[in-house]
């Protein structure tokens, strides 16, 4: 008899900690405009051949986000850090600056295949002056009540077309301790015209 209840108190144990690991998924945040269509009017900059993607969330004390991705088969790709509605810009990582993980390699390298299969990536966003900034760390503003985040994607390789399933995913940790906590509340960056 006692079994069956190990067994059910190991599936709640482990229901508990999944149900926590995907609470700090916030890859919903993502608005994008993954449209590459010359033809097609864009909200950004009318960009040729861009696809965007972007987060727009208010401020919450001691959060870092982190994005896992894979490198973009194309030309160029970046991530920007904005503050205000206004879009003004705090900080940029672009794609030859950033360390592939762990058995992954760059393809924006020199000497790296672009077709390279192994192309993973992780960048945290973090305040300014919050934690020292590492490898693939793209500062926020630490005094602004809102922030964007843009991902930018240029020129796709022949045949390939960007999608939505393309921009990495996101999750919320807290700066200090490294916890997974709530995500931030959305701010719609793409059509806020404030």
């Amino acid at each position: 008899m006692r079994f069956p209840l190990v067994i059910l108190l190991i599936e709640i144990v482990l229901l508990s900690i999944s149900e926590r690991a995907l609470a700090q998924e916030c890859t919903h945040l993502w608005q994008h405009t993954m449209e590459i269509n010359p033809s097609t009017p864009k909200p950004m900059s009318g960009d040729t051949y861009a696809s965007y993607g972007l987060v727009g969330f208010h401020d919450k004390p001691g959060l870092r986000l982190e994005m896992r991705g894979q490198f973009h088969h194309g030309r160029f790709m970046s991530f920007e850090s904005y503050r205000t509605k206004q879009k003004l810009k705090v900080d940029a990582l672009f794609d030859f600056e950033m360390q592939a993980d762990e058995g992954s390699e760059n393809p924006f390298l020199r000497n790296v295949p672009m077709e390279s299969p192994n192309r993973d990536y992780r960048v945290s966003f973090v305040p300014e002056g919050v934690m020292s900034p590492t490898s693939n760390t793209v500062l926020l503003s630490p005094d602004a009540r809102v922030h964007s985040i843009f991902y930018r994607a240029y020129v796709p390789s022949e045949g390939v077309v960007p999608t939505v399933a393309d921009l990495p995913k996101l999750f919320a940790f807290d700066s200090l301790t490294g916890e997974s906590i709530d995500c931030p509340e959305a701010l719609d960056t793409v059509y806020d015209p404030g």
